[in-house]
């Protein structure tokens, strides 16, 4: 795990370079990790210890698998909501607050690195040493995050000869506003079309809503309750959806990988953190 985040290292770290090698690196088989190990045992730092070679090649790559068509298209929207999260807090600070600029930034500084070392130390770990791993989902929340970073010290990192850097921030943060709606509401969102969000992937998000209580059943029949968790999120109901869903039934990895895979990315940010943690917790969240 990271203690302590090299900051400056973070923000002069090619991030597309590595989103690149990570989308398009081609998986390995047992066989090809034993192969690897060989060499490795045979040229590298581990010359004649094949045993320590072997760790090695698979605790770098794990039992990695490549990411999907859906979650290759969905990378960009989902490290991009981070930005634009991370970004929203910030204008807000900026607007609500007297404090120059560069006091706002730093604050912001340690409020995202907190966060990194809290939430994401692991990844972070694999991302400074250029290893794989296959939660892309959060490989994009993480990588959005040092967006924001990189972008709100752009000056720290490029050196301008300006005499006035507030000036330069100020312009490119009204910029971006200019390209991003700042707003938190909830909306519908087509990533894909080619990803159908079906009856069953959508019940099963009623009752992983049910049970974390995000959306309580209350007095409501299966029907009327299924159509007001469609209608809260901008899901399309049909009677499909009632026919499969159960309060009471155990939501199954192929749904719940569905659901974070394919509904996640539609709603309010401030749900798919909790839903997934939940999901995880159960033990029902593909490695």
């Amino acid at each position: 795990m990271i203690e302590e985040v090299n900051f400056d290292q973070l923000l002069s770290f090619n991030l597309d370079e590595y989103v690149e090698w990570v989308l398009t690196h081609k998986e390995s088989t047992r066989a090809d990790k034993m192969h690897n190990a060989k060499n490795l045992a045979t040229n590298g730092q581990w010359q004649s210890d094949y045993r320590k070679a072997l760790d090695e090649v698979f605790f770098k790559t794990g039992y990695w698998k490549a990411p999907s068509l859906d979650e290759k298209l969905n990378f960009k929207y989902w490290r991009e909501k981070s930005f634009d999260f991370e970004f929203q807090f910030f204008y807000s600070s900026k607007e609500a607050n007297i404090w120059p600029l560069s006091d706002i930034i730093e604050r912001e500084n340690k409020r995202v690195i907190n966060s990194l070392q809290d939430r994401y130390s692991a990844s972070l770990l694999k991302l400074y040493n250029k290893w794989l791993f296959d939660d892309y989902y959060e490989m994009a929340y993480l990588i959005g995050k040092i967006d924001f970073l990189k972008h709100i010290n752009a000056d720290r990192i490029n050196k301008p000869k300006s005499e006035n850097i507030a000036i330069d921030i100020v312009q490119r943060l009204e910029k971006k506003i200019d390209e991003i709606k700042l707003s938190f509401a909830p909306k519908k969102v087509i990533i894909n079309k080619r990803s159908t969000i079906t009856a069953p992937i959508i019940a099963a998000f009623c009752a992983i809503v049910n049970d974390l209580k995000i959306i309580p059943i209350g007095g409501d029949t299966k029907e009327s309750y299924c159509k007001r968790v469609c209608s809260n999120f901008s899901l399309t109901y049909t009677d499909k959806v009632r026919q499969n869903y159960s309060a009471d039934s155990k939501v199954t990895k192929k749904h719940a990988n569905n659901v974070v895979n394919l509904i996640l990315p539609t709603i309010d940010i401030k749900y798919t953190d909790q839903i997934k943690q939940h999901l995880t917790s159960k033990g029902i969240l593909y490695s």
